[in-house]
């Protein structure tokens, strides 16, 4: 049997796909490894040979029938047993819960479920995930601990001077109105029946009749707390946009969403030169920063490219020529990869070099697709711009998860 111990999720799901291995291949291999090593390194408590095969089993089905969940279809993996599964025991690493069974999933199984993933092994931890010393502190696992009355939670968070951290929270809403706005891109608004508190750059996920929940930016300001704007592009097959954005969805549908999400957003604070790097629907929250630097009188330089490949895919075109107009420090370069015109050609990277040779003394916000970001941070660390001051979002659509890409970042670089 091919060992595929230390290969990768993404190198894994390549060989799934292109039919190299099956699930049942790579769930058998894993569950004879855990057998083999768990005792020697105490580090398994339960293996779950016979639902783990189901599963795997069901995922090949599933694959064969044209179905594919996403980057972690028929993937296995374990978790710790302070975790329910059903059918499974959870004991906490604890011998007085030794047979304990609880009811349902913990949400994380329920979502590795959901997207494909293959549960194997429920895996050892500390007793009651903690030790005496810390319980005589007062220190409590608050994953399994249950209020029994109003409290309030402090905690660390790393924050940044002049962000905002605001709480995610459910939201209805109705959608006010959709409108084509370029060639397979749609701005869609929405009122919401409570305001959502947001950064500009931040996205929410919309929830899909019948499917998971998608991420959308928003390209509204904060100032608009109880309507927010976002730009929807189409992704073929995509069951969020030709199973209902592109197809059916209408002024006054309810919907539902949560947010806000993402550490990629203004950083208010500071003060140099600001460079805001786009490619399609990535235009969306940087539109939003433009809007707010404008609304709180910023005054800083800012120029803003935008990448599209053709002049049916440039939109808000008009918006940004009267915005430029308006603000003096404000400059607006699109670019078209594919397709000639009056304006300038080519990749945003490629114009971004020409223009900033050395880019020392910037602060960049990168959001686009995930090759236009690589490439886009790549020029600008060539320019000279440290990893400290470049702020990036990377865009993944449907063929993009179906074909199982992830992204591996440095650490360095801010999201």
């Amino acid at each position: 049997m091919t060992d595929f111990s230390f290969l990768t999720v993404e190198e894994l799901g390549t060989l799934l796909r292109k039919r190299q291995t099956t699930a049942v291949d790579l769930t058998t291999f894993f569950l004879e490894r855990l057998e083999r090593l768990g005792a020697r390194f105490n580090a398994v408590v339960t293996v779950l040979r016979p639902s783990a095969l189901d599963e795997a089993a069901e995922r090949d089905r599933e694959l064969a029938g044209g179905t594919d969940r996403g980057p972690l279809h028929g993937i296995p993996y374990g978790v710790k047993d302070l975790l329910a599964a059903e059918g499974a025991p959870t004991t906490w690493g604890a011998e007085p819960y030794r047979h304990q069974m609880l009811q349902g999933d913990a949400t994380v199984v329920t979502r590795l479920r959901a997207a494909g993933a293959v549960l194997c092994a429920k895996l050892g931890m500390v007793e009651l995930a903690g030790v005496d010393s810390e319980r005589a502190e007062g220190c409590a696992l608050l994953c399994v601990a249950r209020p029994r009355g109003d409290l309030v939670v402090e905690a660390d968070v790393d924050v940044e001077d002049g962000v905002d951290v605001h709480p995610v929270r459910d939201h209805c809403g109705v959608v006010d109105s959709v409108v084509d706005i370029a060639r397979d891109v749609r701005r869609v608004t929405i009122d919401l029946d409570t305001p959502l508190r947001f950064n500009p750059g931040q996205y929410v996920m919309l929830s899909v009749p019948g499917v998971q929940q998608r991420p959308y930016s928003i390209a509204s300001t904060p100032s608009q707390a109880n309507r927010i704007e976002l730009h929807i592009k189409r992704s073929a097959g995509g069951p969020a946009t030709d199973g209902w954005i592109f197809k059916s969805m209408t002024a006054g549908d309810p919907v539902t969403l949560s947010g806000p999400y993402g550490r990629f957003s203004l950083r208010p604070a500071r003060e140099e030169p600001i460079l805001l790097l786009g490619s399609g629907t990535g235009l969306a929250p940087l539109k939003s920063m433009a809007t707010q630097l404008a609304e709180i009188g910023s005054g800083r330089s800012v120029t803003l490219y935008h990448g599209v490949a053709t002049k049916d895919d440039l939109y808000e075109h008009d918006w940004l020529e009267a915005f430029t107009a308006e603000h003096e420090w404000f400059s607006y370069r699109p670019a078209l990869s594919r397709d000639s015109w009056n304006g300038r050609t080519g990749r945003v990277p490629e114009l971004l070099a020409q223009d900033y040779p050395r880019a020392a003394g910037h602060v960049a916000y990168v959001c686009g697709s995930p090759a236009m970001v690589t490439d886009s941070v790549k020029a600008l660390m060539k320019a000279r711009l440290f990893p400290r001051d470049i702020y990036r979002e990377d865009f993944f659509d449907s063929a993009d998860r179906a074909a199982g890409i992830t992204l591996v970042r440095g650490p360095l670089i801010r999201r």
